[in-house]
């Protein structure tokens, strides 16, 4: 980052340890493979200052596959789609890209017998 930002970074750093700063941003980086920190630090450009450690995590965060949330799934309901503002929704199934539909059902099968925690049945 010192070479893309120059004295941005160095000024922004003052009077901190570097080896505890790497410390530190390897401790809180953990959670991240390499390679998604490499598309972060590929990503940088984004910013005309060089990021803090809570915005590069988020950044890394945007990233990596493990965190996003997954856009469709199958449920007893039948198909939800994911939206940030407002949660889970049902969907139609021609709603849900074929590709999609395929990726799911290799995943998993959702049994007859089990049911969206939203509409958990009565046991009669």
């Amino acid at each position: 980052m010192a070479l893309t930002y120059g004295r941005l970074f160095s000024d922004r750093w003052a009077g901190i340890d570097p080896e505890e700063l790497k410390k530190h941003w390897a401790h809180s980086l953990g959670n991240h493979n390499a390679e998604t920190i490499m598309k972060a630090i590929e990503g940088l450009d984004r910013f005309s200052f060089p990021p803090t450690l809570p915005e590069f995590k988020a950044l890394c965060k945007s990233l990596d596959p493990q965190f996003l949330k997954p856009r469709f799934q199958r449920t007893q309901r039948g198909w939800e789609q994911y939206d940030d503002e407002y949660g889970w929704y049902v969907v139609h199934e021609s709603d849900v890209p074929k590709a999609e539909i395929d990726r799911i059902l290799r995943k998993t099968e959702i049994p007859d017998s089990d049911c969206h925690p939203d509409t958990a049945k009565e046991a009669v």
